[in-house]
């Protein structure tokens, strides 16, 4: 087989045909690479906005809650003469006779009937009772004495008579409680029927005060 000139020349010419186009996609990627990365390595970094101060977030402090002062669950009687005070259940009804105070926890329909300033035997019976006077203060001991100790209001001395009760001031199984003493030419009476009324009875005692001093 001869492989004459013309068809060399014919092969060489099919070569320039395929490597012209594949020299420049070359020099084409290659430029463009080039620039690029010319690009990125001299453009300038820009340059970050200053905060000014205004922009400056603050974080302002939570406005703390008001405390409220805590609700107050007694409030006060005081009497002038014979001069003392103690306190007792604020939803309570207190009412006054001529020689002394019943305390109602609920306020019965002869209550709002009775006028203040009338005599203590014309008042319904109380949850509680005080009573002051210069005169012996006489009771009936209507049940049966299950205790008797002696006990001190305010640094005087007297006694306290515990009864239980039956078909009176609670009905069957009712409870009584009773202290007696005498300061400064007066008789104190404090009286307390039901066994529900015992935490009260116990805090208005507590908080019984003398004022006239020895």
């Amino acid at each position: 087989m001869c492989l004459c000139y013309n068809d060399l020349r014919y092969m060489n010419s099919a070569h320039l045909h395929f490597l012209i186009p594949v020299t420049l996609l070359l020099l084409t990627i290659f430029g463009v690479g080039f620039a690029t990365n010319y690009y990125l390595t001299r453009a300038p970094m820009p340059t970050p906005t200053p905060i000014t101060q205004n922009e400056v977030p603050v974080l302002v402090p939570a406005t703390p809650r008001a405390t409220l002062p805590p609700v107050e669950k007694t409030k006060a009687f005081i009497s002038e003469n014979p001069a003392f005070k103690f306190k007792y259940p604020r939803n309570w009804i207190a009412k006054l006779c001529d020689n002394g105070v019943g305390l109602f926890a609920t306020e019965p329909t002869e209550v709002s009937d009775f006028e203040e300033g009338d005599s203590c035997s014309e008042m319904p019976p109380a949850d509680i009772w005080v009573e002051a006077s210069q005169d012996k203060i006489k009771y009936n001991r209507i049940g049966e004495i299950v205790e008797e100790i002696e006990y001190s209001v305010d640094g005087v001395s007297g006694m306290m008579l515990k009864m239980e009760l039956e078909g009176f001031a609670g009905g069957e199984g009712g409870y009584m409680e009773v202290v007696d003493l005498t300061n400064q030419d007066y008789n104190y009476l404090f009286v307390m029927f039901k066994r529900e009324n015992q935490s009260a009875f116990g805090d208005l005692l507590t908080s019984f005060q003398f004022l006239g001093g020895e």
